[in-house]
């Protein structure tokens, strides 16, 4: 069984690899690793001490339980009825690819200007800065982008400074007069959603809304994963910031 898996997971990796055209695309590498690591120890099976397996097996048990429960909740939030007349639309930036619109962000992008036509009183906030191999901010391409779709520059709000989920949610609510309050939809893919609405009630925001772009198939399963591992380590990362804090004071 698990060297299924490892042959599993070997493949989805290849079909990443063939998909994006390189093979270091984000996260991937972990199904490479991962399916290395299910043959190996199937191979070597036999030499395991009993003690490790029932160690492992417990702790494979308590993984994946934890993972189908953030699944379960994911799939309950995506199933929310989409809001209509929202105050402010985040839309989180992505990957932009020197100036060009990455397939992730365009998706998100569709459906912000979708969203902005059906709801003409709803602004938009553009967030995202500029990272590695981008020659400008993700605001800055979102902003264009729309624009140029036909959304006037006076609904946009460009908040261009973030380089995390988190820094997106907590400099958005900065750009606008009592924003915590307001009526405020997020604009991501659906993989990414759960932790975006998670992170924005973390820093503040009282009256959320998903408004969901669809994700590339292929790549859905390989994000989807990233997220329930980022979510599960957020309490950890709580913990270890709140430590930071109190021994730098």
């Amino acid at each position: 069984m698990l060297q299924t898996a490892g042959v599993l997971f070997l493949l989805y990796y290849a079909v990443i690899c063939v998909y994006v055209r390189r093979w270091n695309a984000t996260f991937s590498r972990v199904w490479l690793f991962s399916g290395i690591v299910l043959i190996f120890a199937e191979v070597c099976r036999s030499q395991i001490p009993e003690t490790i397996k029932i160690i492992s097996a417990a702790a494979g048990t308590v993984f994946c339980a934890a993972v189908f429960f953030i699944f379960i909740r994911m799939v309950f939030l995506l199933r929310k009825p989409e809001e209509k007349r929202l105050d402010y639309l985040i839309v989180l930036g992505a990957k932009v690819d020197g100036r060009r619109i990455t397939i992730s962000l365009r998706l998100r992008l569709e459906k912000a200007f979708r969203y902005l036509q059906e709801n003409p009183d709803t602004k938009a906030i553009v967030s995202g800065g500029k990272g590695k191999g981008e020659d400008i901010s993700e605001a800055e391409a979102m902003a264009s982008y729309l624009e140029e779709a036909g959304i006037l520059k006076s609904r946009i709000v460009r908040e261009g400074k973030s380089t995390s989920t988190e820094e997106n949610m907590k400099y958005s609510i900065e750009e606008v007069p009592d924003s915590k309050k307001k009526r405020t939809g997020v604009v991501t893919n659906s993989f990414h959603m759960y932790r975006a609405v998670m992170l924005g009630k973390y820093v503040g925001y009282e009256n959320l809304y998903p408004v969901t772009a669809k994700s590339e198939p292929v790549l859905f399963l390989n994000y989807l994963l990233r997220e329930i591992l980022a979510v599960l380590v957020f309490p950890l990362r709580r913990i270890w910031k709140a430590g930071k804090m109190s021994i730098d004071k």
